[in-house]
């Protein structure tokens, strides 16, 4: 379990301190992490299928990520809670007209048209 955590947090890691300024690499590099992430959920498929008792296993991954998801949401406000303390941010951004309630919901339905029309 460690050995798959430290695969995904070493080179997590290690990218971030790799300071890369050219467009045409920063794009290639999210392709291919785009399609890293389809091939790690491709394989994490086929080992749910190869799974004994996967009903019952499926309480208990709900149960581990429930755990996780709260612990994370807590830690991360509890970082921006102390960041914000240390680092006030302050922005000098001016406020700009914001686009008509109309068609910001008239975006939101064509939207959802789209997943209709999806499921049809």
């Amino acid at each position: 379990m460690f050995s798959g955590l430290l695969i995904i947090l070493v080179p997590l890691i290690v990218g971030y301190l790799i300071p890369l300024r050219h467009k045409a690499a920063l794009q290639l590099i999210n392709r291919l992490l785009s399609w890293i992430v389809y091939l790690i959920l491709f394989f994490m498929g086929i080992s749910l299928a190869f799974l004994d008792n996967l009903a019952s296993n499926l309480v208990a991954i709900f149960h581990y990520s429930a755990v996780s998801i709260t612990i994370i949401l807590l830690c991360n406000i509890a970082a921006l809670l102390w960041l914000e303390r240390i680092l006030p941010w302050r922005h000098h951004h001016q406020q700009e007209k914001l686009p008509s309630r109309i068609a910001m919901a008239l975006e939101s339905l064509q939207l959802c048209g789209v997943v209709v029309l999806g499921f049809v």
